[in-house]
């Protein structure tokens, strides 16, 4: 394949429904099979295996197991997204409809690569056009195969991949800070109330984080003790 070709998915993968429920099916304890449900796949993250329930099946054609290298897509969603799984599925579990399993071409890309290609706004903007539904929209097999995408060599994929997974990772701990600064500040600001005096040593350093953090003033200062700019020096 030449380099940054633009292809479409059923060239590189092939692409299969999920299993199909016709019946209920029972709860498992230890002999049961893993199960990946719509509910289990974020619009956004991993899967873990951990969380899945096991259930007990019969008589189910290998073409419904997933596992690491396979690629899911929500194809029933109010976002339709897609994950890969990673190598913490040890064991096969079992895709069940509305997701589509995606197996890539890993000779020509990398499967965190195709997730990541679905997810980018030019093919999200290509489900939008042909999508079924409103609020649960659906996306039937086939513009899922028709989906163009671009391929760079295997070499770009992995850098791609790579600094992708970093920015989300910054995404989660930016998060993650905010809220910790905001129980920071609701403590500190509590505490203000229920004790004024012993909580005043505190409340400057809630001012100097929140005029660090978004330029606020800090109103613990007068007028007086501002600091003014140098200017010449007046001479008697």
């Amino acid at each position: 394949m030449e380099a940054h070709r633009s292809v479409r998915i059923s060239d590189i993968c092939t692409v299969q429904i999920g299993y199909t429920v016709r019946h209920r099916i029972r709860r498992a304890q230890q002999d049961g099979i893993l199960t990946v449900q719509l509910r289990d796949v974020p619009p956004s993250g991993s899967v873990d295996p951990a969380s899945l329930t096991r259930l007990q099946v019969e008589a189910l054609p290998e073409r419904y197991l997933v596992g690491a290298g396979d690629v899911l897509f929500r194809s029933r969603s109010e976002s339709n997204t897609a994950c890969a799984l990673d190598d913490r599925f040890r064991e096969p579990a079992l895709a069940i409809l509305p997701l589509f399993i995606l197996r890539p071409n890993r000779d020509v890309v990398l499967p965190e690569f195709v997730a990541w290609a679905i997810n980018q706004p030019r093919a999200q903007r290509h489900f939008d056009r042909f999508a079924r539904g409103t609020n649960m929209r659906m996306i039937p097999r086939a513009v899922l195969t028709d989906l163009e995408v671009t391929v760079p060599g295997l070499d770009v994929q992995r850098r791609v991949v790579a600094l992708d997974g970093l920015a989300r990772r910054e995404r989660t701990l930016s998060i993650r800070a905010a809220e910790e600064r905001r129980r920071l500040y609701t403590r500190i600001l509590g505490d203000l109330v229920a004790e004024p005096a012993s909580s005043s040593a505190e409340f400057p350093f809630l001012c100097d984080c929140l005029r660090l953090n978004f330029g606020f003033p800090n109103p613990t200062r007068t007028p007086a003790t501002r600091s003014t700019p140098h200017g010449p020096a007046d001479i008697d």
